[in-house]
């Protein structure tokens, strides 16, 4: 089994690999109207692959913990509002995010960490792919009012995340290196 580098830090990390259905980068107006970023486009520093790392990096890896926190809506991060994923198909929340201020969020994905879900990236890859399957029907709102959500699925790689204490990962995977 593959164990994961430790940081100076003392904080593991482990090599992810997600991919998800429209990762939402909306930028909100009073009234809130979002509009999403195109493909290949940068936003908040980044690309949409990017963004959607550094989401997954907070959904997973950090102490925040939000897909655990009961009524979690999201967190600011450096002037970006992260929006905390459903762990069920159908999940409303009820946010307050102020005018003006960048989302990020998707209506839904799969992902696959080392060396619980695979030792290689290679393995890593063929199990997205597996769990792609499940997928189906993406959506999402904001204000009552339906996004435009693409069904597309972003994949992005398998790349390295810090997994700090307390996070989702050290929580629920019994098998992840301590």
């Amino acid at each position: 089994m593959a164990s994961s580098p430790i940081s100076a830090t003392g904080v593991r990390r482990t090599t992810l690999v997600a991919a998800l259905s429209a990762i939402m980068v909306a930028a909100l107006v009073s009234p809130a109207v979002a509009q999403g970023v195109p493909d290949g486009s940068s936003a908040f520093g980044g690309s949409k692959v990017v963004s959607q790392q550094r989401l997954m990096g907070w959904l997973f890896g950090s102490s925040t913990n939000p897909l655990l926190q009961a009524g979690f809506c999201g967190e600011e991060i450096g002037g970006v509002f992260y929006l905390t994923a459903a762990a069920a198909p159908v999940v409303e929340f009820d946010c307050e995010i102020p005018a003006g201020m960048p989302i990020v969020g998707t209506p839904g994905g799969t992902l696959g960490w080392m060396p619980t879900d695979a030792t290689t990236n290679a393995g890593l890859l063929a199990g997205l792919e597996r769990s792609m399957k499940n997928l189906a029907n993406p959506s999402a709102r904001l204000d009552g009012r339906p996004l435009d959500v693409d069904s597309r699925l972003t994949e992005t790689g398998p790349y390295i995340i810090p997994v700090e204490p307390g996070s989702f990962i050290k929580t629920v995977d019994p098998a992840f290196p301590t």
